[in-house]
């Protein structure tokens, strides 16, 4: 169901009426919603928490931006004929192991990949190109992607510093000597905004997401009591979303007894 519908059973249910007006616009609810929402993200994993990002690359691009991730699984590299995953190293071990200004490494087949650390310190936060005129290094940690909504300057490629607080970075190396398509596996949030808005809690397990928020309505207005007793039912609401989990891990090639091989 879409958010609308979620804020209207979630209203009805809490019986705090004016957290929506008369016509189910949010008047509040959808701060507990999204409260419930991040929470069930944070202590659950489901069949649905993993997601692929795509991301087009070309000969020397050696860095990735991508909004509202909070965790990088696995990367690969995709041209046509072939695909290869990429090893993780941390950031310091990046640094030693090409020794040089990122870009300024030879172009080749990238091997290694690392989580960048976007971010300047606040002293510098609003800074842009020109504040670090003849500095080297200071274009790793530059957004690249177009500032959203679209309409907000500056362009692409002098996207404030201080954008980044929604980002999580990427760095490839080397840099590709070709065209790639980066295919990014990991977990996204997926805040709910408008009331078309949907996710795999609206869609799949309302009630939990329902459960979630009244949970954090509790706990907000300290009623501890009331948190605890909602958080007990909301712990045995998942526990069967945490068994199916399981049972998908341990699905490695299952073989069927008295199979024939043709």
């Amino acid at each position: 169901m879409p958010l609308s519908s979620v804020r209207r059973d979630f209203v009805k249910l809490s019986g705090r009426m004016d957290l929506a007006t008369g016509s189910n616009a949010d008047s509040g609810a959808d701060f507990f919603i999204n409260a419930g929402h991040d929470y069930l993200d944070s202590i659950q994993g489901t069949l649905k928490s993993n997601s692929r990002h795509f991301v087009a690359m070309v000969a020397g691009d050696y860095k990735i931006e991508l909004r509202d991730c909070f965790a990088v699984k696995q990367v690969w590299l995709v041209k046509t004929g072939s695909r290869a995953q990429l090893s993780l190293l941390s950031l310091t071990d990046m640094r030693v192991m090409y020794g040089m200004a990122f870009s300024e490494v030879v172009q080749g087949a990238p091997i290694h990949y690392t989580v960048n650390l976007i971010g300047l310190s606040p002293e510098q936060f609003d800074y842009d190109a020109g504040d670090f005129t003849g500095m080297v290094g200071w274009d790793d940690v530059k957004l690249t992607v177009q500032a959203v909504p679209p309409s907000i300057e500056p362009p692409v490629d002098e996207v404030l510093y201080s954008d980044n607080l929604r980002y999580q970075g990427i760095i490839v190396m080397p840099p590709p000597d070709e065209a790639y398509t980066a295919e990014i596996i990991g977990q996204f949030k997926q805040p709910l905004a408008n009331d078309a808005d949907r996710s795999f809690w609206t869609e799949v397990h309302s009630d939990i997401l329902i459960q979630a928020a009244l949970y954090k309505l509790e706990l907000f207005y300290r009623n501890l009591t009331g948190a605890n007793e909602t958080l007990l039912h909301l712990t045995e609401s998942l526990r069967a979303i945490g068994v199916s989990l399981t049972i998908q891990e341990m699905a490695v090639d299952p073989v069927l007894p008295n199979r024939i091989d043709l």
